[in-house]
């Protein structure tokens, strides 16, 4: 430290090192001395400090410096640059005094910023999807329930992807069990086509039987389906039956698809027979089989064979289904 003694109040100052050779400014006059430099004392020859400033408004006098800025800086750099005095190591700039504070920045501050922001961005997605939730249930379609999702074409999962489908039911005895369940099902799989695809539903025994509509496919149109099921709901399923006529007539509505159910164990050459009768046309059979234990082969060689699906369906899920 080096300890020099004020040249205006003779208070004695302490001051580092690190200004020997530049200058202070006491504390309690607030005079600007120079600093003598290292290994010369104060009194010392060529150790004197000298006043390069001095405050014109002593303390108590009641006095105020109007000239300038008041921190005497002015006037300390034309001292200063007289004296030669300045240097790389020492410039005093004669603008105004910056007392601002660098900012410091607060990294729980900061955090709870950020937590805030994205807590606002999810309630403003939820609210979106909320919304766009709200308008699709109450849309609806023409021809389907409105305010429900409407289910992918299917029968019984089997999915229903072309513009004309036939349900071909056997109405024989063996299907006698599930009949009823049967066409329920037949009428829940026509309504998740949609009233821009067309339907027919046509029995084994099509000589003795109806058939909707007995000209042809119609649209699944809401009217549609209930006047199938008008005309319809009254038929049993009894006796023997056979595919021939019932296919016949199906194949010449030209559908995209045929749901063929049955309760029927049948033998190998059913497959033929209903091969044979789709020759020369682009059919997809989809085959049911009705309270079966175990996959029929004749059943499951005609899907393949068309690019169909082939499955067991029991009493329980056809009724399921038909719900």
């Amino acid at each position: 430290m080096i300890r020099l003694t004020c040249t205006s109040c003779q208070a004695v100052l302490e001051i580092d090192d690190a200004f020997a050779g530049g200058v202070c400014r006491c504390q309690h006059c607030g005079t600007i001395q120079t600093v003598p430099k290292r290994g010369q004392a104060a009194d010392a020859p060529g150790g004197t400090s000298k006043a390069l400033y001095q405050n014109k408004a002593r303390p108590g006098s009641g006095s105020v410096d109007t000239a300038g800025s008041g921190t005497g800086l002015d006037e300390l750099g034309s001292v200063v640059t007289s004296s030669g005095l300045q240097s790389n190591r020492l410039k005093i700039s004669t603008g105004p005094v910056s007392t601002a504070r660098p900012a410091k920045f607060n990294p729980v501050l900061i955090g709870g910023a950020i937590v805030a922001v994205l807590l606002l961005i999810t309630i403003l997605i939820f609210m979106l999807k909320s919304k766009g939730a709200t308008n699709d249930a109450g849309s609806g379609q023409r021809g389907n329930t409105p305010g429900k999702a409407q289910a992918a074409a299917n029968f019984c999962g089997i999915p229903l992807s072309t513009s004309t489908v036939i349900y071909l039911l056997d109405n024989g005895q063996a299907t006698e069990a599930y009949f009823g369940h049967l066409k329920e099902a037949t009428y829940r799989s026509i309504r998740t086509l949609g009233p821009t695809r067309k339907f027919q539903i046509v029995f084994w025994s099509n000589a003795d039987q109806p058939a909707f509509p007995a000209d042809g496919p119609t649209f699944a149109t809401d009217e549609n389906i209930a006047a199938a099921q008008a005309k319809l709901d009254s038929e049993t399923a009894s006796g023997s039956t056979t595919i021939d006529q019932g296919l016949a007539t199906a194949v010449a509505a030209q559908p995209g698809e045929i749901v063929l159910a049955t309760g029927k164990y049948l033998d190998d050459g059913f497959a033929e027979l209903v091969l044979a009768g789709l020759k020369g046309h682009s059919v997809i059979v989809h085959s049911v089989g009705l309270g079966l234990t175990e996959e029929s082969p004749p059943l499951k060689t005609m899907a393949e064979q068309t690019g169909g699906r082939s499955v067991i369906v029991s009493e329980g899920e056809l009724r399921d289904f038909a719900r």
